[in-house]
């Protein structure tokens, strides 16, 4: 049985994340915890790291938001 985990091409990344590969390299480059490699000149993203990263910012973001007073 192999270990091998499933892996995304950069165009999945975009297309599951609706961004442009122009985002995504500028992600790639500002968020040193982003579960992303270089297989030769391809990026390549772990599919259930990326998941488990995806959790992470919206619990950031959650704590971060504060709504504002309704007057």
């Amino acid at each position: 049985m192999s270990n091998l985990q499933e892996l995304l091409t950069l165009k999945e990344f975009c297309s599951i994340l609706k961004i442009s590969q122009e985002t995504a390299h500028d992600w790639i480059r500002r968020y040193r915890d982003l579960p992303a490699f270089k297989l030769g000149r391809l990026w390549r993203f772990n599919k259930d790291e990326l998941s488990e990263w995806i959790d992470r910012q919206k619990q950031r973001s959650d704590k971060n938001f504060r709504p504002k007073e309704i007057l």
